[in-house]
């Protein structure tokens, strides 16, 4: 349903590799946690290797899991 990776030295293998082998798997929905810009990347609907919606959430944003949706996540309280 919802797959989370937490991401620093790794941000850029978690993109070009990771990513797609996620989408090609159909998770539903990656967030990837972003230690370098303070943010969480959101990734959703997988088709093919790609996903087909994206977005970034900084730390003054609030983000919720599509199968999780009546629950809400501060990102700065994710991200320390």
């Amino acid at each position: 349903m919802l797959l989370i990776e937490v991401s620093d030295s790794t941000l850029a293998y978690d993109r070009q590799i990771k990513r797609p082998l996620y989408a090609k798997s159909g998770i539903p929905e990656y967030w990837l946690v972003n230690l370098i810009d303070n943010t969480i990347e959101v990734h959703r609907q997988p088709e093919g290797g790609n996903y087909q919606e994206r977005f970034v959430a900084d730390r003054q944003q609030k983000i919720s899991a599509v199968a999780f949706s009546d629950v809400t996540f501060q990102v700065a309280g994710l991200i320390r």
